[in-house]
């Protein structure tokens, strides 16, 4: 087994959420499991109790006869993790104000005030401390709530075909 402390200055440190793609974490009582389906491929490893997030990591390989193979198995999970935090995009602004439009739209449709939908947008220390009926929280809840009706109501579509602007909308007339 290799401890943390032993990896070595130039380890690579463990970020789960550096891993981009859907991540499973499964406990079968007598190991921890990664599974990860990242865009450069699925990523598979057990991991030992005493790994968390920031720390050095490394690897043991049982010696025998698959001890090569293993080893291959590990370059090879090493390449697709680098691969797949070079092919991770952040989110950017467009990408943030299309999700909070979709979970404002949840949140009325559940029956959520404004006010409270901004807590759960900007956190309830924001609107503590600059919630008003007529101030910029209010406004940005409001924009949040007609972009994501506009998505309801069609204009996802733009998202997915950027030449259709204006085709889907209410407003558009019929050829």
């Amino acid at each position: 087994m290799v401890r943390a402390e032993d990896a070595g200055p130039e380890a690579p440190t463990f970020d789960l959420w550096a891993l981009p793609g859907r991540k499973r974490l499964v406990h079968d009582g007598a190991r921890l499991t990664l599974a990860g389906d990242a865009p450069a491929g699925p990523i598979r490893a057990v991991l030992t109790a005493d790994l968390a997030h920031g720390r050095p990591y490394g690897y043991a390989v049982p010696a025998g006869e698959a001890a090569r193979e293993r080893l291959g198995a590990i370059e090879a999970f090493q390449h697709r993790a680098r691969r797949a935090a070079a092919v991770a995009r952040p989110f950017d602004r467009g990408a943030m104000a299309h999700l909070k439009a979709i979970q404002a739209l949840d949140a009325q449709a559940a029956g959520a005030a404004h006010r409270e939908i901004a807590a759960a947008l900007f956190g309830h220390a924001a609107v503590a401390g600059r919630w008003s009926p007529d101030g910029d929280l209010r406004a940005q809840v409001r924009d949040a709530l007609a972009r994501g009706r506009a998505f309801r109501d069609g204009r996802w579509r733009e998202l997915v075909w950027p030449s259709a602007r204006g085709r889907f909308s209410e407003d558009a007339q019929s050829p």
